[in-house]
């Protein structure tokens, strides 16, 4: 079988020539436009996915921020009843020895800053 040729488009098919006849079609062959276009389609569907996660990451940042801002505010209310619960109790133990405030404020600081 010498003499295989293509023979140019026809309807979109590319088609196999034998000495002279269509023998059969090449599925598989893809007419240059056709790549091309699927190509800025895959691109195209590419960004559109990338700017949507973008988005969305943006806008789950925004909603972590705010939870973020939610927790250290009940943190911090929550360590103010804390520190006083902590101080009156501390008060209990030293308060017959008519400590400063000042003094124990510093011890309340030193017990917080050492681990035993």
């Amino acid at each position: 079988m010498s003499g295989l040729a293509f023979q140019g488009l026809k309807r979109g098919l590319a088609v196999v020539v034998a000495e002279g006849r269509a023998v059969a079609p090449l599925a598989s062959w893809r007419a240059p436009f056709a790549s091309a276009s699927d190509s800025f389609t895959d691109k195209f569907n590419k960004k559109e996915a990338a700017e949507e996660r973008l988005y969305f990451n943006k806008e789950d940042e925004k909603l972590l921020r705010g939870l973020l801002g939610k927790m250290k505010a009940q943190a911090e209310t929550s360590d103010k009843f804390h520190s006083e619960k902590e101080k009156q109790a501390l008060m209990d133990i030293v308060g017959r020895y008519d400590m400063d405030n000042k003094d124990v404020e510093r011890l309340l600081d030193w017990r917080h800053s050492h681990d035993f």
